[in-house]
C-alpha cells in the first residue's frame, strides 16, 4: 500500500484551519479493511461542529477532496473519519507533541492542497490579492495546463470542494471572506507566450 503521509500531512492543516483549537489537532492513518487507507482527523470536541459543519456539508467536502487525492497519488480507497476527543488533554496522546506553531496561512495551505494534486509541482503558484467588494480575499491558483483538470476535478468538483473549505476558513475566522479562483485560461496563454 502507498505510503499516505501526503494525505495525513495536508489534512491535518487543513483541520488546524478548520479547528478553534488548532494544538489539539491531530491526523493517524490506518490500514482499512479493504486495504484501503483510514485518516482519523483527531480534534477537541468542542471543534466537532467546525469539522462536520452544517448539514455535514464541510466533511462531505473534505471526503471529495481527499477521494481525488488518493486517486492521483495511488492510494486508491481513502477513507476519512473524525474522533473528537473528550478533553483538549486527550486530543494529543502520549508520544505525540503538539503544534504550538500557528495553522498555516491561507496562501501556503491551498497551495500545499494544491500541489497535492498535481504533477508539475514546481508550476504551482497562489496569489493573493483584495477582493473587489472589499470585504474578502481572493485566492488564485496558477497551474500548468496539463494539471488544471487535476484541480478542477469532474464536473468542478475538486476546485468546488476547495472552495466550500476556504469559505469554512474564513468564515470560522470571522474576519473576511475566501475566495478561490483558478487563473483563466486566456490568462496562462498570453503569459507563456509573452515568456
Amino acid at each position: 500500500m502507498p505510503e499516505a503521509r501526503v494525505e495525513v500531512d495536508t489534512l491535518k492543516e487543513i483541520a488546524r484551519a478548520l479547528a478553534s483549537r488548532p494544538e489539539c489537532v491531530w491526523v493517524d492513518s490506518a490500514v482499512s479493511r479493504d486495504g484501503g487507507t483510514d485518516l482519523i482527523i483527531h480534534c477537541a470536541k468542542s471543534d466537532r461542529g467546525r469539522m462536520i459543519g452544517k448539514e455535514g456539508i464541510i466533511f462531505e467536502n473534505l471526503k471529495a477532496y481527499f477521494r481525488a487525492l488518493g486517486t492521483f497519488n495511488g492510494t486508491k480507497r481513502l477513507y476519512l473519519y473524525l474522533q473528537p476527543e473528550e478533553s483538549a488533554t486527550e486530543a494529543v496522546p502520549d508520544g505525540v507533541v503538539p503544534e504550538e506553531n500557528e495553522a498555516l496561512e491561507d496562501t501556503a495551505l491551498l497551495e500545499l492542497m494544491v500541489v497535492a494534486l498535481v504533477e508539475r509541482k514546481e508550476c504551482v503558484k497562489v496569489t493573493e490579492t483584495d477582493a473587489t467588494d472589499g470585504n474578502g480575499t481572493n485566492l488564485t491558483i496558477s497551474v500548468a495546463r496539463p494539471d488544471r483538470g487535476r484541480v478542477i476535478g469532474k464536473q468542478g468538483s475538486i476546485i468546488e470542494s476547495m472552495k466550500a473549505i476556504f469559505r469554512a476558513i474564513g468564515t470560522f475566522d470571522g474576519t473576511r471572506r475566501i475566495y478561490v479562483h483558478l487563473e483563466q485560461e486566456d490568462v496562462i496563454r498570453s503569459a507563456t507566450s509573452a515568456a
